[in-house]
């Protein structure tokens, strides 16, 4: 008798692609012909100094601000054609600074159920929202506080659980730890690793911060290679 081994299912990889990239601050470029591509367990790092453009790259991969020049792709396809919507909940911007309104953490956290790209009920994944919660040494009390009334790392740890909660393929990551304590920075850094390493997402981190890229991240890209100056 041949005995078959059961085999365990593997997730397809999800592929992000960018590709001749230009970005601009108005109307004067700053980074250039810029390529990447990053696939769903890995972390790409985009080092750069302040004011090379780093921020206004994430914006414009996430369809916030226009490419001057360039295409981005996810899985072979360019976010006009998935749909933009969709396209942001699967390559979901991690602002540094959230905006957060005198609504409750917890109305915030509802609120990213109500697109109608999102599958998934607030129901379904409040207990991930618990749960990242605690591993990013934040209290259950904290989720009937008015958002504006956090600190601001504790702000910037809310924001990144509101982005994980609908289950992105990508994260655009932009100094998701630089308001936060050593401690508080080493829990956030697991999370996104540890999701990383499971292939739940992959990722493209911003900082200035050459040694936090060089340990956390697969591979670094430096942007000065294609800075043209700028200001943002």
């Amino acid at each position: 008798m041949v005995v078959v081994e059961a085999q365990e299912t593997k997730v397809p990889a999800h592929h992000l692609t960018g590709s001749q990239l230009t970005i601009s601050a108005g109307n004067r470029p700053l980074l250039q012909g810029l390529d990447f591509h990053v696939t769903t367990g890995e972390i790409i790092g985009l080092w750069g100094v302040s004011g090379c453009g780093k921020s206004t790259l994430l914006r414009s991969i996430a369809g916030l601000q226009p490419l001057l020049k360039g295409s981005i792709e996810l899985d072979t396809q360019i976010p006009d054609a998935i749909g933009w919507p969709t396209y942001r909940q699967m390559v979901r911007y991690i602002m540094q600074r959230p905006a957060f309104s005198s609504e409750t953490v917890e109305h915030h956290l509802t609120h990213m159920f109500s697109f109608d790209s999102v599958t998934m009920t607030y129901g379904e994944a409040r207990s991930t929202a618990l749960s990242l919660m605690a591993r990013a040494g934040l209290s259950t009390d904290q989720l009937h506080e008015k958002a504006s009334n956090l600190s601001e790392g504790e702000q910037q740890r809310f924001n990144l659980i509101r982005g994980l909660l609908t289950e992105p393929c990508f994260l655009l990551l932009d100094e998701p730890t630089s308001s936060l304590d050593p401690e508080s920075a080493e829990a956030v850094e697991a999370i996104i690793l540890d999701g990383a390493a499971r292939d739940q997402w992959g990722g493209l981190w911003v900082s200035h911060d050459r040694v936090q890229l060089e340990r956390v991240c697969d591979r670094v890209i430096e942007l000065a290679h294609f800075c043209l100056g700028g200001n943002t």
